[in-house]
């Protein structure tokens, strides 16, 4: 990427993007520290050891939910889950098992203080809607991951896996709930228990991969909102990578080539009839700047 380019998102980072974007990218790309990405974390943190404030834009309900908890996971699984953080997980684990969000097997994607707050028109809350994998999935490996074996927080984790797993059709899941399941495997597989696995179910996962991501490249426009390599692949160690090199490839070319001369890419979704706020759509982008940038990282290494 040519240097004015790669001037012009740094500029855009530094000048809109909230400071756990910023954070973020100092973590990823210049001298950023852990401990600078874990104090903008906690901004978003509330007293029962949830995370809301709009930690993720769609959703500005500032008290703790299940979705916050997910995105609060996601930044703590960039830094790979570091034990400076072992305090701020531990009250994270607490909050999981003791929220009314949870039955046991499951968290609620939406709860009801959702509708009293800005928000997409997918997180207002049905009292009706089925329960899905997201964010079940990756919150379970999230505790299997992070907790000490023995604790309830752990045996929560198995238990919710072996509810949750046997059953578990990958071929039937949207891509949204993939990525949650992408994550499962891969704490199932850190921590060493593929025991937890059904037979073959790292391929199936795989195959579900490749046929979610569009491979139509034809389809890539800056105004499509597609399923792209980003949602489950990070790097070229990835496991899904090779099977999907082509499109990777052609993707990063893609990101580097539509990149906007303020040094953001555009957003490609919206909140329907009701006008997306100001501020969610500045920090949506300085969000998916750094997403974007990982990936292009992770394409040259």
């Amino acid at each position: 990427m040519a240097s004015k380019k790669l001037r012009s998102i740094r500029n855009h980072v530094f000048r809109y993007a909230r400071a756990l974007d910023v954070a973020r990218w100092n973590y990823h790309f210049e001298d950023g520290s852990e401990r600078e990405v874990l104090k903008a974390l906690a901004v978003y943190k509330n007293a029962d050891g949830g995370y809301g404030h709009g930690i993720e834009p769609d959703n500005q309900n500032p008290h703790s939910t299940p979705m916050g908890a997910w995105a609060a996971v996601r930044v703590l699984r960039e830094l790979q889950f570091p034990e400076i953080a072992d305090n701020l997980m531990e009250d994270l684990r607490n909050y999981l098992l003791h929220t009314d969000a949870f039955d046991g097997t499951r968290w609620q994607r939406t709860v009801p203080s959702n509708n009293d707050w800005p928000r997409a028109p997918w997180w207002e809350h049905n009292p009706d809607e089925a329960p899905t994998v997201n964010p079940t999935a990756e919150l379970a490996g999230f505790l299997l991951r992070t907790a000490k074996c023995g604790t309830r927080a752990y045996t929560s984790g198995e238990h919710i896996l072996s509810q949750i797993l046997p059953d578990l059709k990958v071929e039937e899941l949207e891509a949204h709930e993939l990525v949650n399941v992408v994550a499962l495997l891969e704490d199932v597989q850190a921590v060493g228990r593929e025991d937890l696995l059904p037979e073959g179910f790292p391929e199936r996962v795989a195959e579900q991969v490749h046929k979610t991501i569009e491979q139509n490249t034809d389809a890539y426009t800056e105004t499509a909102y597609i399923i792209s390599p980003k949602f489950y692949i990070h790097g070229k160690q990835s496991p899904y990578y090779e099977n999907n090199k082509d499109i990777c490839t052609f993707y990063a070319k893609y990101l580097e080539d539509s990149v906007g001369p303020d040094g953001a890419w555009g957003l490609t979704w919206n909140w329907g009839a009701q006008e997306m706020p100001f501020h969610a759509r500045r920090d949506w982008q300085g969000s998916l700047i750094v997403d974007n940038m990982l990936f292009l990282q992770g394409m040259k290494e």
